[in-house]
């Protein structure tokens, strides 16, 4: 989902929203998107991508996203939930039917599931870097590799691990030595670099610069500011609790 996140439930999923019940009181609806709130440094939830040509069917996703990497859209790490993951029937895709309670019963189900495997545990900051650590394939498949590795040094910056933070900036550094040889040649010799990916090796050098020259604070009050811009670009300031401390 790119740009702002909606304040208010999409009005299709409204009904659904409603027959949650208590499991999911510390989420919030948005849009397309069910949130876990409050957000911290991590945002995590549940989407609903429309399925082609039928509005009322919607695919389900779980996710989760560092908001201290500069973002203008919500897309994270994260995978289409399958039925044989929640209930061990099958390996299609949960696509739920709004108008079917039937549907919509079973769906709340494979998301309890997916709820006490995912949240709270991966939006905490240990969690979430724990979580990429681990390296899921499956969730990795929707990510680049890049990113991953940004996200797990800048994690690691913020917990204080100053050597595994120069160690995942160099991994993701590496990511674009392999493909373009050359990160100082001039833009255009890069082929078909993204403005996205130049900008992201720009954020890696510099924030490697800082924790090099020991100036960790100076790092993670970077991160923070990225967070902040991100979280307004979001949209998503109410659900953000407000930080004292790293």
């Amino acid at each position: 989902m790119s740009g702002q996140i909606p304040q208010k439930p999409n009005s299709r999923l409204r009904p659904f929203y409603l027959n949650l019940g208590d499991g999911f009181s510390g989420f919030e609806a948005r849009g397309t998107l069910l949130l876990v709130s409050p957000i911290d440094r991590v945002v995590g939830g549940f989407a609903f991508a429309p399925a082609q040509n039928d509005s009322k069917r919607r695919w389900l996703s779980v996710f989760v996203q560092p908001l201290f990497i500069p973002q203008g859209f919500l897309a994270g790490f994260g995978k289409r939930i399958s039925k044989r993951q929640a209930l061990q029937e099958s390996a299609s895709s949960v696509c739920v039917n709004v108008s079917d309670r039937i549907g919509v019963e079973e769906t709340i189900d494979v998301m309890h599931t997916a709820k006490c495997e995912w949240f709270p545990q991966r939006t905490s900051l240990h969690g979430f870097y724990d979580f990429l650590v681990a390296g899921d394939e499956e969730v990795q498949l929707f990510s680049d590799r890049s990113t991953w590795c940004e996200a797990l040094a800048y994690t690691a910056t913020l917990l204080g691990k100053r050597d595994a933070a120069l160690a995942h900036i160099d991994d993701a550094l590496m990511e674009y030595i392999l493909r373009y040889h050359d990160l100082d040649a001039p833009h255009s010799s890069l082929g078909s670099i993204r403005d996205w990916q130049v900008e992201q090796i720009r954020r890696l050098r510099f924030i490697r610069e800082l924790i090099e020259k020991s100036k960790m604070l100076t790092a993670r009050s970077t991160l923070d500011q990225w967070q902040k811009a991100t979280v307004n670009k979001l949209t998503i300031e109410d659900l953000v609790t407000t930080r004292s401390s790293p």
